[in-house]
């Protein structure tokens, strides 16, 4: 548990990552939208906060990456972030 609590911190403290709140309204309706589509509220918010901010999301969560293949999180998509991506580390690091 230890551990988790330092690498909370470290991220927490980090001024090289950029943190995105949560609350924004745009987050949080994007939450609810894909809550019908991930039973899990805390990765519906992860998946929001990246939709608004970023081009990618590399993800290990096998739910999240099942989204791909959903007709209506592409729709989201069309209307939110088009260019965005799921991918998990091995799709992005070629060893």
């Amino acid at each position: 548990m230890r551990e988790w609590l330092e690498v909370i911190r470290a991220i927490v403290f980090d001024e090289n990552i950029t943190k995105i709140s949560i609350h924004e309204d745009n987050v949080l309706l994007t939450a609810c939208r894909l809550r019908s589509l991930l039973n899990d509220f805390i990765d519906c918010l992860i998946l929001s906060s990246a939709l608004s901010q970023c081009d990618i999301l590399i993800s290990e969560d096998t739910d999240i990456r099942n989204l791909r293949e959903s007709r209506e999180f592409q729709d989201l998509l069309k209307t939110i972030n088009p260019g965005f991506k799921i991918h998990n580390l091995a799709e992005i690091v070629r060893v």
